[in-house]
């Protein structure tokens, strides 16, 4: 022990000097020193038993006496039995549930179980009479038996997706495990990992502690990702780890509720939970349109690498980030977890086509924003862009018939639907008023500063024309349009009043982005547009020719399934 009984006994008087607890209480010391694993600057653990039913807070008080960090934990007889009664009942429902029982539920009940009395002794030891110690032992050593199947697992699914460094961290922590769940069944069943080479250390097996030094070492002793990762399997299935031998025609990838996949002009979007969106660069796009799902992984592999060579890691991508499942002999790899990557701050967040890619190497975009605001921008983006192509038609026409008032308040429109346009591509939802959004866009970082002065100076400049003022006005208003439109990614945006094909361009823009927004009940920038999912996006009222398809009935019937589109 780290610390003597009698400075534990001087410590322990001063701990309950400044705790609230009755004079009759039993304590133990637990943790580390108690295992007889701990140093000089562990923790000294004491956990105080009182016979009542009151229920305490499992976080321990935290005191610093004479250079000791001294946690304290308080629990009632009840709150003890309780806490064991639920680790073997979950552990008698079978490997299932026995896996999901929780870690620090199952620490606390350890500690207790290995606790040194100090105080009331004849209590402590009566309370602890209700735990058999060697069958929580043996429930440890199930519990950290089904960990490491489990990160066998992740590791063996990541290796045949190619993802090798991945692998061998999960094979490590496979490893780990299993020697724990071997030191458990002696009787050494202490949870926290750290301690795992001094307990090797003292099982007097000192072959098996040799072997796990080197599996364990940083270098792998020299073996790549796979060979470190089958040495591990190997070795667990010596420590009796079953379902250690691996068949990756067992791995099948799942479809994922609550993922939707839609387009955006051509960029394909993900939409998770209705509430968060991501992009895809074509290439994993093209990996994403091409998955089917319930087939054995090395098909799906094989038939990717015919025209892409990492499709795998890109695979193990979309389950990081929550769009698939991955599944080995019907048991989802859960503990994997679901990640994602930073979210984009780019400027600007999004164009038309939904996010901006700022580099070629990036695979997957998440948006800062929500997904109901993400799709309320992108609507707004395109309805700002028609009401400028609408206002510089009425500015046109005002021009030539010299009608100044009308055409000072069409260019005031088009600045302040440009302002609007700005904003929304920056993901800015709910937007200011056309009149206060002009002087928004300056509070815009990123901006370049010529865009934010130009519009402001033109926005100046409207009153007391003439037609030769007007004829400059307007050239400078068409290139601040241009610079606009290349700045937001919307220089592809049509000429909508110029012909028919332009408009039904035009309605084919803005119903990507309305189908969206009907799925999400998002802000709508008119309420008229929500009619367009009736019509599929076409003009209403106009005939059309024999053969031609027929609106869709609803949005749902293009919120495509993964691997549909």
């Amino acid at each position: 022990m780290s610390v003597t009984q009698e400075r534990l006994l001087r410590l322990l008087d001063k701990t309950l000097a400044q705790i609230e607890a009755p004079l009759d209480c039993a304590v133990g010391l637990e943790g580390s020193i108690a295992e007889g694993l701990g140093n000089s600057t562990s923790d000294v653990d004491f956990i105080i038993l009182e016979d009542t039913d009151r229920e305490f807070p499992v976080i321990p008080a935290l005191l610093f006496i004479d250079g000791h960090r001294v946690e304290v934990r308080r629990r009632s007889l009840l709150q003890t039995r309780q806490q064991l009664a639920t680790v073997f009942q979950e552990a008698r429902k079978g490997r299932a549930t026995l896996a999901g029982i929780d870690e620090g539920l199952l620490d606390r009940c350890q500690r207790f179980s290995h606790a040194l009395p100090l105080r009331n002794k004849q209590r402590f030891e009566a309370a602890r009479r209700i735990l058999p110690q060697r069958s929580l032992d043996r429930v440890i050593s199930a519990w950290f038996s089904e960990q490491a199947q489990t990160s066998v697992r992740c590791a063996m699914a990541l290796l045949a997706l190619g993802c090798g460094p991945e692998a061998g961290a999960w094979a490590k922590s496979a490893l780990t495990e299993g020697v724990k769940s071997w030191l458990a069944m002696r009787g050494d069943s202490y949870l926290p990992k750290k301690w795992i080479s001094q307990q090797l250390a003292r099982s007097a097996d000192e072959q098996m502690a040799r072997r796990v030094c080197v599996l364990s070492s940083p270098g792998r002793p020299g073996l790549d990702d796979s060979t470190y990762v089958r040495e591990v399997l190997a070795f667990l299935s010596e420590l009796a780890i079953p379902r250690c031998d691996f068949d990756a025609s067992n791995v099948t990838l799942k479809r994922r509720r609550n993922v939707t996949t839609w387009m955006l002009g051509e960029r394909v979007h993900i939409i998770k939970g209705q509430r968060e969106v991501y992009a895809l660069n074509a290439r994993a796009a093209q990996i994403w349109r091409s998955l089917r799902f319930g087939k054995a992984l090395p098909g799906i592999t094989n038939e990717l690498a015919r025209w892409t060579e990492d499709a795998g890691r890109c695979i193990a991508e979309f389950h990081l980030m929550g769009f698939l499942d991955i599944e080995y002999e019907g048991v989802l790899l859960s503990r994997r977890g679901t990640s994602c990557i930073p979210p984009s701050f780019d400027c600007p967040l999004l164009s038309l086509e939904g996010l901006v890619f700022s580099t070629s190497h990036e695979q997957i975009k998440y948006s800062a924003i929500s997904a109901q605001r993400f799709v309320a921008a992108g609507m707004a983006l395109v309805y700002a862009n028609l009401v400028v192509e609408n206002a510089r038609e009425d500015a046109l026409g005002a021009l030539k018939a010299g009608q100044w008032g009308v055409f000072e308040r069409s260019v005031q429109r088009i600045l302040r639907y440009l302002s609007i346009a700005i904003l929304s591509a920056n993901g800015v939802n709910p937007l200011p008023s056309g009149e206060e959004a002009p002087m928004r866009i300056c509070q815009l970082p990123g901006l370049p500063p010529v865009l934010v002065s130009g519009l402001l100076l033109l926005h100046r400049d409207i009153d007391g024309l003439d037609e030769h003022r007007a004829c400059a006005l307007l050239a400078n208003v068409d290139q601040l349009i241009q610079q606009v439109r290349e700045f937001t990614h919307a220089s592809s945006f049509p000429l909508c009043f110029a012909s028919s094909e332009d408009w039904q361009k035009t309605l084919d823009i803005g119903y990507d982005w309305i189908r969206i927004g009907a799925f999400l009940d998002a802000r709508f920038p008119i309420e008229e547009v929500r009619d367009m999912i009736a019509t599929g996006g076409q003009q209403p009222h106009v005939k059309r020719p024999e053969g031609t398809v027929q609106p869709l009935d609803s949005y749902r019937s293009r919120a495509d399934r993964p691997g549909a589109l």
